[in-house]
């Protein structure tokens, strides 16, 4: 089955080889081939062991040309503001496949839901581990109650989509959720049981009401239990009231009352987010305020109305959070007025030249609750970052019970607080920058009873006193040598973790499978951009962050050969200096003779080290053409040439 795509990606691979392209253009070519010709046979049928491995071998020896990687693989699949060409991941492609699959599976809408998966479901069933045994018609889905099919008996044909999810941790959790979506979870074997409380599911009780009664779901249970409210039922089990006597008669029940104490204790073991009697009613869509209007007010959560978008992958994406959050005002204090406060953020250039973020939070003049911010070196050093952290401060130490004004500066901290909150944890907040503030930020405000109320500075005298105040703070922050401890505790009960797996498309589960990967840093590439960095500020007097080199070296005024050039040289790729310095009988060509002096005989270039080959050897280095491009700029046709080239070959003009 897969014979014929493998000669294939050969054949293609051979044919570009011929072409010598460059090494930007051996990724999308690899993307192309490799990625495209695999993918569908990759989705219906897993892909197998062999074939995977000769897949990547094939694509490590065309990314250089059958030679020796001077850069490792996993560094190339790296984005490209870490140092990487963003090449395909095959490895990863295939896990997001596999979640893909898994998305089919747990759509659990009758309408839309494929055969295969409740043929899944009834063989996943039938393949318990010891400690989960129960009923057949008890056991309804893997993902959706607290049994676990044993791993050694999957099905062979799903068993990578099984061990996926199993991987990236899949889990079913929600915010809040509306009566009917808590009233069709199953009963049985329910995820939001208390874990400190026994589980009892099968009982006599609990076997008559699946067996007689039928009772599956929650909502099932439910009916069961109304007539312990009913003024005639009598609490034995001879009790004659209408539901008792039909349940005899009916369903041949011979303790109806005890089916119905059975089904409250059980639904009394479910956590209260997760009980249908204790929900609270589903917000009005008609009755929420507009999020485009301003001043605009913190929404509260909006309930999930189908099982299926309560299923969470890639949880492991999730910060560990701290064991203790911050010490909050206690809830039974009084009420008390609305407060306001202003947030404020700047950047600076410290005297190393690193560009800093300070933020400040002003609710009134001489106020000791005036707070001035100097951003840690770990955050995003931007103005936003700062009032970021500036407004979380300011709500974290409010009483959960005091309504709020936020008067912000940034237009999108608004955004993302109040219009794009659902688009980002659906996504899982997979390329969201200032992630853990904003998180931190929404679940502060889930957790708050008072109102909380986001105004724009406009230009009135009341408010321009506020900004120039918030203003003063941050520049105040900034003039501080130690940085202030931001904490940014998001509380499990208000936090969703991982990715929505309803709206999880292909593209995001690979990025969320990359950025849940982690990648060991080259030590060499790690000195040359320390190096840049140090150098930049010596000449320039500031430092570029890594994203800002990574973004520099493929300016669109550099040629191919110069991007390759020069990204090379930041990974150390060439072969030249350290290169040869373990190769057996090639250490002397790690050696620069015309520094050291060790002949005087003409020595090839590569004898020669980075830094001497650009900066100092005037025979076969490139010192002379930098001198010509410092001198003059407008000289371009010079980085279109193969080097090197005598420099009166390039007119000034």
């Amino acid at each position: 089955m897969w014979t014929p795509v493998t000669e294939k990606v050969d054949a293609s691979l051979t044919r570009w080889e011929k072409l010598h392209p460059t090494l930007e253009a051996r990724c999308q070519i690899l993307q192309i081939t490799v990625g495209s010709m695999s993918q569908y046979l990759t989705q219906v049928n897993e892909m197998p062991p062999a074939v995977f491995n000769h897949l990547l071998k094939a694509m490590r020896e065309f990314m250089w040309g059958g030679k020796s990687p001077p850069i490792n693989f996993e560094t190339l699949t790296a984005p490209r503001d870490k140092g990487g060409k963003n090449l395909l991941d095959l490895k990863a492609r295939n896990d997001a496949l596999h979640l893909m699959k898994l998305k089919s599976y747990l759509d659990l809408d009758p309408s839309t839901r494929a055969e295969w998966c409740y043929l899944l479901d009834r063989r996943l069933a039938k393949r318990v581990t010891n400690d989960s045994r129960a009923a057949p018609e008890a056991l309804i889905n893997t993902f959706l109650q607290s049994w676990r099919a044993d791993e050694r008996e999957w099905p062979k044909r799903h068993k990578s989509m099984m061990r996926s999810a199993k991987k990236f941790g899949i889990s079913f959790d929600v915010l809040a959720a509306t009566t009917e979506v808590l009233s069709d979870l199953p009963i049985w074997h329910h995820h939001g049981e208390n874990p400190h409380m026994p589980q009892t599911n099968n009982s006599p009780a609990c076997y008559c009401l699946r067996g007689q009664h039928g009772v599956i779901r929650t909502g099932d249970g439910l009916t069961r239990l109304r007539r312990l409210d009913n003024p005639t039922h009598k609490k034995n089990k001879n009790c004659k009231c209408v539901d008792c006597d039909q349940d005899r008669r009916n369903l041949g029940c011979a303790n109806p009352h005890a089916c119905a104490i059975a089904v409250e204790k059980k639904l009394s073991r479910l956590m209260p987010k997760w009980d249908p009697r204790t929900n609270p009613a589903p917000l009005d869509a008609d009755d929420a305020e507009s999020e485009d209007e301003d001043p605009s007010s913190f929404p509260p959560v909006r309930p999930t109305s189908a099982i299926s978008e309560g299923f969470r992958i890639l949880t492991c994406l999730s910060e560990t959070l701290p064991s203790l959050g911050p010490s909050l005002p206690s809830e039974d204090e009084a009420p008390q007025p609305s407060q306001a406060f202003f947030t404020k953020g700047i950047t600076i250039r410290d005297r190393d030249g690193n560009t800093r973020a300070a933020g400040g939070l002003w609710y009134d003049d001489h106020d000791e609750r005036n707070t001035a911010l100097l951003l840690p070196i770990h955050l995003r050093q931007t103005a936003r970052t700062a009032e970021l952290a500036a407004a979380l401060h300011g709500v974290q130490s409010a009483p959960r019970n005091q309504d709020l004004i936020i008067y912000y500066s940034q237009k999108s901290i608004r955004s993302e607080i109040l219009q794009k909150l659902d688009t980002r944890e659906a996504s899982g907040w997979i390329g969201a920058q200032d992630s853990s503030l904003l998180r931190a930020l929404a679940a502060a405000l889930r957790g708050r009873t008072g109102k909380t109320t986001f105004v724009a500075q406009d230009s009135s005298q009341a408010r321009k006193t506020g900004k120039a105040g918030a203003v003063a703070l941050a520049r105040q922050g900034a003039r501080k040598r130690e940085a202030a401890e931001i904490n940014p505790f998001v509380d499990p009960e208000h936090n969703l973790r991982g990715v929505q797996l309803s709206t999880l498309t292909q593209k995001l589960a690979y990025r969320g499978i990359k950025q849940a990967r982690k990648i060991a840093p080259r030590m060499a590439t790690t000195n040359n951009v320390k190096e840049v960095t140090q150098a930049t500020f010596r000449n320039f007097g500031f430092s570029p962050t890594e994203a800002e080199f990574w973004s520099s070296i493929r300016h669109k005024d550099f040629s191919r050969q110069v991007k390759n050039f020069l990204y090379k040289s930041a990974h150390s790729a060439h072969r030249i200096g350290a290169f040869w310095k373990h190769i057996p009988e090639c250490e002397e060509r790690g050696i620069c003779c015309r520094k050291y002096g060790v002949s005087t005989r003409p020595q090839p270039a590569h004898q020669c080290g980075r830094d001497s080959i650009i900066l100092t050897c005037r025979k076969y280095g490139v010192s002379t053409r930098l001198q010509v491009l410092v001198r003059y700029p407008e000289c371009n046709n010079i980085s279109r040439r193969t080097y090197p080239q005598p420099a009166h070959q390039c007119g000034r003009d």
